[in-house]
């Protein structure tokens, strides 16, 4: 992987960031990019041993900002190393203004700033080397360069286009005027500095796709709240943390994780906005099939005490919609098996045991309901499952009594039934 990721570097100098950028995610498999990028690219930007060119920093810069992208800056993992290389570089150029020397890292600089105030996609289109050796305008020289963080009075420079931002300066005298540098808030001198927090937001991330083992999720489970929302006061919306579209993942690869994200989301003192409350709740209910790690999943939130509150509405609401899909599905499986024909290929027809096993998973998951006393039969329509719900149940028992689990689920329900008459 090194010497791939070597000779992708190579050639990429001249080829424009984006490409760059997705050829390394086509190169390394989503599950390993993080710790291959902490490997290879983090020390190519931080400058950890020998300093590497310019044009080799910025396309290292590029590729740490895009692996993320699609996701907010302010969960991205390398975002410290992107903030700290930006000021120490900020300061390199700045010593060396004052005391008369060119500067020969304004680009990357320029580059940095760009990223960090959320126009990373403005590079994309230029290669590392056409960035390196583009002259800047003096006020977008690293000397003036600051985030509004630092200095809010000065700092909102108009992010212009690209076109006008690399050009030729007419005026090639230098920046005697510079404003006083700040101190890095932290040095990072390689990869065990980086935050517990960033490991477990990449742990979430990659947790979609992979099972994690033990030792990750016990790094990730006590950290997820803190990760979804990353200080009281933040500004990043959760949705671009956990996209309503990546839990499902979640719940089939770790569905421990899942709960936790999803009481996160769904808890009254939630600070997930209604939209993504309502996402979720959408997925729990048409997101996911039938199968063991759905019922885990919606077994672990209907006995947590936090959310049987009628303002979540998981039992009242949603638990009903989920039942009643259950057994569409069900029913469905159920069709394609009886639909299929002598002609078919046997290597293709798992159908019937998909179509069984889902039938015994949906009635063990009622009976252990029933069991609990998360569902039972009741006149106090407000605080227990409906008649309706029941009904629903039971009728689908009642339809597939031919199999053990569903007859013992049947016989649960009608002596509750009795029971509650």
């Amino acid at each position: 992987m090194h010497t791939s990721v070597v000779n992708l570097l190579t050639r990429a100098e001249v080829l424009p960031c984006s490409t760059a950028a997705m050829a390394f995610a086509r190169l390394v498999p989503e599950t390993t990019r993080f710790q291959v990028a902490l490997d290879e690219i983090f020390p190519l930007l931080s400058g950890n041993g020998e300093v590497s060119p310019q044009v080799v920093r910025i396309l290292a810069a590029y590729i740490l900002y895009a692996l993320y992208s699609p996701h907010s800056l302010e969960i991205n993992p390398f975002k410290d190393v992107l903030l700290n290389t930006f000021l120490l570089e900020r300061k390199r150029a700045t010593s060396n203004s004052l005391s008369g020397s060119a500067s020969d890292n304004d680009q990357l600089v320029w580059v940095l700033w760009k990223i960090l105030k959320g126009d990373g996609t403005d590079i994309g289109p230029f290669s590392p080397s056409t960035l390196a050796s583009s002259p800047l305008p003096l006020k977008l020289r690293a000397t003036h360069l600051y985030l509004d963080f630092e200095s809010p009075a000065t700092s909102p420079h108009s992010s212009p286009d690209l076109s006008q931002e690399i050009q030729v300066p007419t005026n090639k005298s230098k920046a005697s005027d510079t404003l006083p540098s700040s101190e890095p808030p932290s040095l990072l001198k390689g990869p065990e500095s980086f935050s517990a927090d960033s490991q477990a937001l990449n742990l979430l991330i990659i947790s979609k796709t992979r099972v994690l083992t033990l030792s990750e999720s016990r790094t990730l489970s006590p950290l997820v709240a803190k990760v979804i929302f990353p200080s009281p006061g933040d500004s990043v919306p959760v949705s671009t943390i956990v996209p309503s579209e990546d839990i499902p993942g979640i719940i089939q690869s770790n569905p421990g994780i899942a709960v936790i994200v999803l009481k996160e989301i769904l808890v009254p003192s939630s600070r997930a906005t209604d939209v993504l409350k309502w996402e979720a709740g959408h997925v729990l209910v048409e997101g996911i099939e039938p199968n063991l790690n759905s019922f885990d999943v919606w077994g672990r939130l209907l006995r947590d005490e936090e959310l049987k509150t009628p303002e979540v509405g998981l039992k009242q609401e949603l638990f009903p919609q989920f039942i009643a899909r259950c057994s569409r599905v069900l029913d469905e499986w159920e069709r394609e098996e009886r639909e299929r024909t002598w002609d078919d290929d046997p290597s293709s027809g798992d159908g019937s045991e998909k179509w069984e096993r889902g039938v015994a998973l949906f009635c063990r998951f009622c009976l252990s309901l029933l069991k609990a006393g998360v569902i039972e039969f009741s006149t106090k329509h407000s605080e227990q499952t409906s008649a309706n719900d029941m009904t629903e149940i039971t009728h689908f028992a009642l339809r597939h009594s031919k199999f053990e689990d569903a007859r013992t689920l049947y016989s649960a329900l009608v002596g509750e039934s009795h029971e509650n008459v």
